[in-house]
């Protein structure tokens, strides 16, 4: 029941103050510090917007290694259920 009013209460939400909303969030977080542990014990740290696509991740992480060729995957941190971040 809780769940259909939330659901029905959404319903009534402008599209414009859905956006202004996103609009405000993205001001608010300007950019975001992810690191990068390579199995060897290696950090990489970089710096995005939190708009970027992963694609961006994913060259800065081979720009960083000795043969940027290589195939990789990047994980989600969360050790219950490790999931691959789509490039």
């Amino acid at each position: 029941m809780r769940k259909k009013k939330i659901a029905e209460s959404e319903l009534l939400i402008p599209k414009s103050y859905k956006e202004k909303q996103a609009e405000a969030a993205r001001r608010r977080y300007r950019r975001r510090i992810i690191r990068i542990q390579f199995p060897d014990g290696v950090v990489l740290q970089g710096e995005f917007a939190p708009w970027e696509p992963t694609s961006a991740l994913y060259e800065f992480v081979s720009s960083a290694l000795k043969e940027p060729c290589l195939e990789f995957e990047l994980l989600d941190p969360i050790l219950v259920r490790r999931r691959v971040i789509p490039s």
